[in-house]
């Protein structure tokens, strides 16, 4: 056996790809048999690709319970194996694994770890500088038609089929989860890291549509369209646009030549 054929058998075996009798070959004498030796390698991965996710998803982890939760980082890790050198990325997708098979009586949990690794990521997002409302108030009538805000790289926007407000109120006071009350609602989230403390709020249809213009790289002015259909349009939009400004979620103003 070439030394990548006993790689590839030893991998498949820690990973769970391979029976632990196929690396009989793999060593030879002491107190234990190869699996069972191979076995201790394999418990340890599992265990780890466990933590990993644990540490990403505590609240999903929680309500859970240990072993609805180990049943689901079985199902993740077999559908998105890590393949990555950080297992920091082993938790990208939970979601998508949660929706394309939802844990009994829970079809809300999706977007609760949609938010949970949306947190995840603003908290690691790289630094920024932050927008002043000085710099805002300097716009002139012509400057504002070519300037950009830019969003600080800790801006998350989500839109949710749940509402996991109630739940996540519950959760934060440690109350209990067992029959958490989580309505079927869509609520956009928007979320933002300032300082070392990470937020998530609930925003308007107006205000998600206005926030992922300037996600997308829309100039001010079709920024400001998304309240257009509501009650005093221009009020809404510069109240908001204030308070992403005062929130820390703009990290710079670009106005073109």
């Amino acid at each position: 056996m070439t030394l990548a054929e006993l790689q590839e058998t030893m991998f498949r075996a820690v990973t769970g790809e391979g029976a632990l009798e196929e690396t009989a070959a793999l060593v030879h004498g002491g107190a234990l048999e190869a699996a069972d030796r191979v076995g201790i390698y394999a418990e340890m991965y599992w265990l780890r690709m466990r933590d990993a996710l644990s540490s990403d998803y505590p609240l999903v982890a929680r309500v859970l319970g240990a072993d609805d939760f180990d049943v689901l980082v079985a199902r993740h890790v077999r559908r998105q194996p890590s393949r990555h050198y950080s297992l920091g990325r082993l938790g990208v997708g939970l979601a998508d694994t949660l929706r394309e098979r939802p844990m009994e009586g829970k079809p809300w949990l999706a977007d609760l770890a949609a938010l949970e690794w949306a947190r995840a990521e603003s908290f690691v997002a790289i630094d920024a500088p932050v927008l002043s409302t000085e710099e805002l108030r300097e716009l002139t009538a012509d400057t504002f038609t070519r300037a950009t805000l830019v969003p600080s790289p800790s801006v998350r926007l989500l839109r949710l089929s749940y509402d996991l407000r109630p739940l996540w109120r519950a959760l934060e006071v440690d109350g209990p989860v067992e029959r958490p009350e989580v309505p079927e609602a869509v609520v956009p989230l928007v979320v933002w890291r300032k300082g070392f403390q990470v937020f998530h709020s609930a925003v308007s249809a107006a205000e998600a549509r206005a926030l992922s213009g300037v996600l997308s790289g829309h100039d001010m002015p079709s920024v400001c369209e998304a309240f257009v259909d509501g009650p005093e349009p221009v009020a809404a939009a510069f109240q908001a646009i204030g308070s992403w400004i005062a929130e820390g979620m703009m990290s710079e103003l670009h106005v073109e030549e």
